[in-house]
């Protein structure tokens, strides 16, 4: 599981990576957003791999590795801006941004998806862009990275 946590540290990006045994060209994921509120954390939204199949190329390009070496390329400032689709379907889209603007030094992330199960009371799907943007820092921007490459390469041995 990677975590992408805001400056605030009540906004969380949540990555988990799906082994599919009948297709090693394909990574099945699942991605949540929680917010912590009163110290309780909620989810409100989630894309998952069983109900609607959600996948990352494997094999002629694989997209986890392009993923974190282009995270890794922002938190050495080798690159200044970078945007990720999934090639399957472009579910998502994520653009981060690193902004410097006088003393203050921060990643600002833009995450949409297609569409998702907005956890309420009624739990119902919703098939629209939906996105969130938050700050991050450079420290969480290498952590995320970190924990995508740890789950990725643990895939590959299993």
């Amino acid at each position: 599981m990677a975590v992408l946590k805001n400056n605030m540290d009540d906004t969380y990006i949540i990555l988990n990576l799906k082994k599919i045994k009948e297709s090693p060209a394909w990574i099945g994921y699942d991605l949540k957003i929680l917010a912590k509120k009163l110290d309780k954390q909620i989810e409100f939204l989630k894309m998952y791999y069983k109900e609607e199949v959600l996948f990352f190329e494997n094999s002629i390009d694989p997209e986890i590795p392009a993923l974190y070496n282009a995270l890794d390329s922002l938190s050495l400032e080798k690159i200044n801006k970078y945007f990720f689709s999934p090639i399957d379907e472009d579910d998502f889209s994520l653009e981060i941004n690193h902004i410097k603007k006088q003393n203050r030094n921060f990643y600002d992330m833009k995450l949409f998806v297609k569409y998702a199960n907005i956890l309420n009371s009624y739990e119902w799907n919703h098939y629209s862009n939906i996105g969130i943007q938050m700050k991050v820092s450079k420290e969480d921007i290498i952590s995320f990275s970190n924990e995508l490459k740890k789950e990725y390469q643990e895939l590959l041995l299993n």
